[in-house]
């Protein structure tokens, strides 16, 4: 093809032609890969900073940054905990009788000891000689009592720990008195 555009020039000077050597397969791919590497390498980044300085994007992270982000790459995110299946059905006509009778029971064992739950289970209990106290209103005039114990105001530590039992909580004052 050449030889005859060649010969064809010499017979007409007029005509001209020109090579197209940049579409060759070889030279085609490198003319691209070349031109790719001059734009994302050194146009883009260029552009990325003119957009981060506008404020249009994320600033760079700062060397303090990047070394606690290093640190804490090193741990794991741990394993992740199995989701709990929660059954579909409530407790069984069993289950309810079986907790039925276990507070029954501890009632029972509560109103032996002088603690009243509930009116309904003193009602219920056949023990008849434990009576539930009344309930009394409180007034500004008379001091407020614990389970019958009078209000000790002048009350010491030495006092407190002689009033409870070894090993029980006590209350415990500290700093000055406020008067």
């Amino acid at each position: 093809m050449l030889d005859y555009l060649n010969n064809a020039k010499t017979v007409n000077p007029l005509l001209t032609y020109r090579f197209a050597w940049e579409y060759q397969s070889q030279w085609y791919t490198v003319l691209w890969g070349l031109g790719g590497l001059v734009l994302i390498g050194g146009i883009w980044p260029s552009v990325l900073q003119l957009l981060i300085g506008a404020g249009l994007g994320r600033p760079p992270k700062s060397a303090t940054e990047k070394e606690n982000e290093d640190y804490l790459s090193r741990f794991g995110k741990g394993k992740k905990q199995p989701q709990r299946v929660l059954a579909a059905t409530g407790p069984t006509d069993a289950d309810n009788q079986r907790l039925d009778e276990m507070n029954n029971a501890l009632e029972s064992e509560l109103a032996a000891a002088g603690v009243f739950a509930t009116a309904s289970s003193t009602a219920a209990s056949s023990d008849d000689s434990v009576a539930a106290a009344p309930i009394k209103p409180l007034t500004a005039a008379e001091p407020v009592t614990t389970a019958g114990a009078a209000v000790h105001h002048e009350e010491t530590e030495e006092d407190r720990r002689k009033r409870f039992a070894a090993g029980d909580f006590y209350p415990v004052a500290r700093g000055s008195k406020k008067d």
